[in-house]
């Protein structure tokens, strides 16, 4: 079988490739192990076989799937080059293959995950203060305002700028946990100040993290705003035109709810019945229907006994 060099054919093809890694993409039981059908290999040659149609494709579906595994391959060595010299990538498939990222294992020498007890603790200070700083000089990991926030391929790249910069043995998600950690611990003992349980933080990297502020108070504000929103739809639902009803000491307590008043007041013959069907309710379905004839025969026994006493008092008189 003729076998396709993707190096020759990139260029000859590239909106084909492009195409080829767009049908791909949309097809998850060729690239993502939690796909059910990732396993059928019957079931994904049919894919390729219909890829293979919707690409008006030439050759063989066999063809169509090695000529993907290349571009695959080649993606993956592009990321390794990237990890290791932290240059940004100039293959012009590049940015189109990130989706393959959550899909991807970063394995070392022996072929294995690179074990946690090897990733640098985020206890250690002075890792904490390189991650922090490499973080600060990457707006597109924290300022929702910067036009780069949204878009996965520029946050995907610049992780994998800082795993080269601080040559940290982990994968984009650990790194990123890591952060996370950081910028944790930097909100709680903010709000703890903010609060008055603390005069100031005791914590020694509070003072490098501080240049989140801003952004944190973005993300309170939003928080807030969503609150107040959900809090004045919610009393709306309940009718009333205010969450709260009364100042007392100086503090805004919450209107207390009415206590709904029954529909139907009961006499005693309906709560006597209401109590029966209750009871009725809590027996198997044999036992119910024996308990309703059983009733339904006192209660013609009870008519016929009444009609008899009637006549005798009307005889007797």
């Amino acid at each position: 079988m003729e076998r396709f060099d993707i190096m020759s054919g990139e260029d000859a093809e590239p909106t084909f490739n492009l195409r080829l890694i767009e049908a791909v993409k949309h097809s998850t039981c060729l690239y993502d192990q939690n796909d059910r059908q990732y396993r059928s290999a019957e079931f994904k040659m049919k894919v390729w076989t219909r890829l293979a149609n919707v690409l008006r494709y030439d050759g063989d579906k066999n063809m169509l799937a090695n000529r993907w595994k290349q571009l695959r391959d080649k993606y993956g060595k592009e990321k390794k080059k990237l990890k290791e010299t932290g240059e940004s990538p100039t293959w012009q498939y590049y940015k189109h293959l990130t989706f393959l990222d959550p899909h991807m294992i970063d394995r070392n020498k022996d072929g294995k995950k690179f074990p946690e007890s090897k990733l640098p603790p985020i206890s250690d200070t002075q890792f904490a203060q390189n991650l922090i700083n490499e973080v600060q000089r990457q707006p597109c990991l924290y300022d929702s305002r910067d036009p780069k926030y949204r878009h996965t391929d520029c946050r995907h790249l610049a992780w994998m700028q800082i795993i080269s910069l601080l040559k940290y043995p982990g994968d984009m998600n650990s790194i990123a946990k890591q952060w996370k950690t950081l910028r944790d611990h930097y909100v709680r003992e903010r709000r703890f100040i903010h609060e008055g349980i603390r005069e100031d933080s005791s914590w020694e990297l509070f003072p490098s993290m501080q240049w989140m502020g801003p952004f944190v108070a973005d993300r309170e504000k939003t928080r807030d705003s969503h609150r107040t929103k959900r809090v004045r739809r919610e009393s709306g639902e309940n009718g009333s035109d205010d969450a709260f009803d009364e100042t007392i000491g100086g503090f805004m307590t919450p209107r207390p709810k009415q206590s709904r008043a029954p529909d139907v007041l009961l006499d005693g013959d309906s709560a006597f019945a209401a109590s029966a069907v209750s009871d009725l309710r809590s027996l198997s379905e044999h036992a119910r229907s024996l308990a309703r004839m059983q009733i339904e025969h006192l209660l013609m026994n009870s008519e016929s006994r009444m009609a008899s006493v009637s006549h005798q008092i009307v005889y007797d008189k």
